[in-house]
């Protein structure tokens, strides 16, 4: 081979690899970007622990037909909405970090960091393997900053990340959709009761009967509209995290096509539950 043909020979190979690993971030960074948009989607949820406080008690006014309301204690509700966002931000943080990391921006990030303690927060129990791996992210992100992680780390940054943020994933899912989403239950049954025992009354018309109907289906519409966002954002969270364990699991076969296609479809599905959440918010 000639020392011409040779020359052609190595910067074809080094161009394909380049091409090649340029395909693979791209997946990586799609997929952290359609994760992303599934996350960013929680500050659209119409409905927090706070909220639901609120409802409660203009419930009780209702019932005990009183004009002027007293004061809602709700301090453990908004201790849960603060805790649901702590744990929100480490998430988005991680995955905001993950695709900056895929496309090389990494120098212009720095994570928020807000303090996490064991306990119960109304509805919420926060123990200390939320507390390791809210810390263990936390250190992550903070050390993907001040050494200067590029592309060539990202098998790092996704190994040492997995676990924790598997287990945030688990804690924020199931705060939403077994906590947060009792509420709504609670909350809907609440309302039945009062909207029956309204039709029962003797002394209602036939018109009144109507208005009280009409009046208790918009509140059931509105409050199967909110559990269904609270579904949606949850099956966007298992995504994300099942997608993530393809990618630790690939991590240091980046190339491999079998991630490449794994990659694809968790893009792909998580960009088919974000429609659908912003499909439900533009009919709400």
């Amino acid at each position: 081979m000639s020392k011409i043909s040779f020359s052609k020979f190595i910067t074809t190979g080094l161009l394909l690899l380049f091409l090649v690993g340029c395909i693979n971030l791209k997946n990586v960074n799609g997929y952290s970007t359609h994760s992303l948009a599934i996350l960013k989607n929680f500050e659209q949820v119409d409905y927090t622990f706070s909220r639901s406080c609120e409802n409660r008690c203009a419930i009780d006014q209702l019932e005990k037909q009183e004009l002027f309301r007293k004061d809602c204690d709700c301090k453990a509700n908004n201790d849960a909405d603060s805790v649901t966002l702590i744990l929100y931000n480490a998430i988005n943080g991680y995955f905001d970090g993950l695709t900056k990391l895929s496309a090389n921006e990494l120098t212009s990030y720095k994570f928020n960091t807000a303090n996490l303690v064991a306990g119960k927060y109304g509805d919420i129990t926060i123990n200390k393997e939320h507390i390791a791996s809210y810390t263990k992210i936390s250190t992550i992100l903070l050390r993907a900053f001040t050494d200067g992680y590029r592309k060539k780390k990202i098998a790092t940054y996704v190994g040492d990340a997995n676990e924790p943020i598997q287990t945030l994933i688990n804690a924020f899912g199931f705060t939403l959709e077994a906590n947060l989403s009792k509420k709504l239950e609670v909350e809907k049954q609440r309302y039945q009761s009062y909207y029956f025992d309204l039709l029962k009354d003797a002394n209602t018309s036939a018109y009144e009967k109507k208005k009280i109907i009409d009046d208790y289906n918009f509140m059931l519409e509105k409050n199967k509209d909110k559990k269904n966002q609270l579904v949606i954002f949850g099956k966007g969270l298992r995504k994300i995290a099942a997608g993530h364990q393809s990618l630790y699991e690939g991590r240091n076969k980046l190339s491999a096509k079998e991630l490449t296609v794994l990659l694809t479809e968790s893009s792909n599905e998580l960009k088919d539950i974000s429609t659908a959440f912003n499909k439900l918010k533009k009919n709400n």
